[in-house]
């Protein structure tokens, strides 16, 4: 009898020992669920069929905001609601959500890892904009996928179901022969942003920031406003990833039009021969409106490198500023110190009314930063009627009001309205004139 309790005591210890969690060493934190098992019956006389052992990983971003679990080569993401600045009313601050499937993916996935990339454009907020997590997925084949996290899933999944409404953004373009992935703090400034790394098979480290944010070259055509007054805009158009279209235009006036290519510097440390984050031109002039005419100082091609950067808080815009080479454009007066592009497709959105006046009033505070300290900093409030000012010209410009706002009562200030190419005006009552801002 003694024997038989010793024996059945021995095999739980045996069987309790094996369901220990084992570490596993990772780039950034994650946790490893190990494999439960079916265990037989100590005593049993029948011997029972064991089931495979159900094998998943899960990594988890610092702040325990998102859980992201890959399995079988595929990805879900859950998110504790409780660690969020903001989300949706409809969830439990006090429970993880259900996993989200990640559809669209193009294979399947040996690693990934989750968390905030500080200086990336897709981010958002209820109450201003926020960074939120970003999963990383290197794929078998040495690519990465990724996709920003949604809490609204969550509210959608709970009625279209979870394995349907959450989709991979695609591949990382520029980004080949990956073998590891990291988060950290970025190596410059004073550590307080983050951002997740790429290795490749030759030893090089990319910043993902920038291949996300170079991603959204592809998705619309850039409008750079050169002169106000005279309507004069450029216009990039990044074809695929290597070919790009200078145009300069006069309103909707094709004046002249350059073609070529453009190159993008990512790895860390300059390796690749520039700054990361550097885009590099090399176009020729195709045609334009004077040719024949023999204008003596007209410049056939542009080389040239330029620093950018993505806005922080409104996703399509790009800056460039000169590094070094040609100018992407000069006159005989001056050459600009930066080039500050808006999304074509924005502004077409102003054009069709299709901006709601949250947007607009976000589009106002971007291009003229008195507006953005006037209202961030100031208290001001910002209100748009519905009404609309036509300037000479015929130009017809939706009205925002700047004023003081208390209880049900607005006291408007100063005007503002934005034309449909996306120019801003301030009236002057003093003068009973409107002047351009941008």
């Amino acid at each position: 009898m003694k024997k038989t309790i010793l024996l059945f005591l021995l095999v739980c210890i045996i069987v309790l020992a094996g369901c220990q969690k084992q570490p596993i060493k990772t780039d950034q934190p994650t946790t490893s669920i190990p494999s439960q098992t079916q265990t037989p019956t100590p005593g049993s006389q029948e011997t029972q069929t064991e089931e495979p052992p159900e094998k998943f990983n899960l990594y988890e971003d610092t702040k325990g905001m998102a859980v992201v679990k890959i399995q079988d080569g595929e990805a879900s993401i859950a998110i504790n609601p409780k660690n969020w600045p903001d989300v949706p009313e409809n969830l439990d601050r006090d429970k993880q959500t259900a996993f989200c499937k990640i559809n669209g993916l193009a294979g399947k996935i040996s690693a990934a890892c989750v968390g905030e990339i500080s200086d990336l454009s897709q981010t958002f907020g209820g109450d201003g904009p926020f960074t939120t997590p970003i999963a990383v997925f290197l794929m078998e084949d040495g690519s990465l996928e990724w996709v920003t996290v949604n809490p609204w899933w969550y509210v959608s999944g709970a009625e279209q179901g979870y394995d349907k409404v959450a989709h991979s953004w695609g591949k990382i373009p520029w980004m080949e022969n990956i073998t590891s992935l990291s988060f950290g703090s970025e190596n410059d400034g004073d550590g307080s942003k983050t951002t997740i790394y790429a290795v490749d098979k030759d030893g090089l480290r990319y910043n993902l920031k920038y291949p996300c944010n170079f991603q959204s070259l592809l998705h619309t055509t850039w409008r750079y406003t050169v002169d106000p007054e005279d309507k004069d805009a450029l216009y990039l158009t990044f074809e695929d990833f290597e070919r790009v279209d200078l145009d300069l235009r006069w309103g909707d006036q094709p004046l002249e039009n350059f073609f070529g290519t453009y190159k993008l510097y990512l790895a860390e440390d300059g390796k690749q021969g520039k700054q990361a984050g550097c885009i590099e031109f090399d176009l020729i002039l195709g045609w334009w409106i004077y040719e024949g005419e023999g204008e003596i100082d007209r410049p056939t091609a542009i080389k040239g490198t330029f620093f950018t950067q993505f806005a922080r808080d409104w996703s399509l815009s790009l800056t460039l500023w000169p590094a070094d080479g040609d100018p992407l454009y000069a006159t005989r007066e001056k050459t600009p110190d930066e080039y500050r592009f808006l999304s074509a497709d924005m502004l077409e959105a102003i054009v069709e009314y299709t901006m709601d006046d949250d947007e607009l009033v976000i589009y106002l505070m971007y291009i003229v930063p008195d507006v953005n300290a006037m209202i961030k900093e100031s208290g001001m409030s910002a209100l748009v009627t519905g009404e609309t000012t036509e300037l000479a010209g015929g130009v017809v410009c939706r009205n925002i009001w700047l004023g003081t706002k208390k209880d049900d009562s607005f006291t408007r200030e100063l005007l503002y309205g934005v034309s449909p190419d996306g120019s801003v005006y301030r009236y002057d009552a003093l003068s009973d004139s409107w002047t351009i801002l941008h």
